[in-house]
């Protein structure tokens, strides 16, 4: 799954919204790439129960992060 159809899923966000995000927004882009890399560190290590917590600690925090830039767009029509 590409990085844009994996944010737009999570966070049922507007493609555009996230697309413009991704182009004009080079920290919300490094947070997106650090999210998906995450998400498949947590699948490949699901059965480790130590590393599998620290993975879903990760992307809980990303997903604050991210969800923070979409509020923003959304809000201002600008970036968090």
């Amino acid at each position: 799954m590409s990085t844009t159809a994996l944010i737009m899923d999570r966070f049922n966000a507007d493609e555009l919204a996230v697309r413009r995000l991704l182009t004009r927004v080079p920290a919300f882009a490094a947070l997106c790439e650090d999210y998906a890399t995450a998400c498949c560190a947590l699948a490949r290590w699901s059965e480790d129960e130590n590393k599998a917590a620290d993975y879903k600690a990760i992307i809980e925090e990303l997903e604050r992060e991210i969800s923070g830039f979409l509020i923003g767009s959304n809000d201002t029509g600008e970036t968090g």
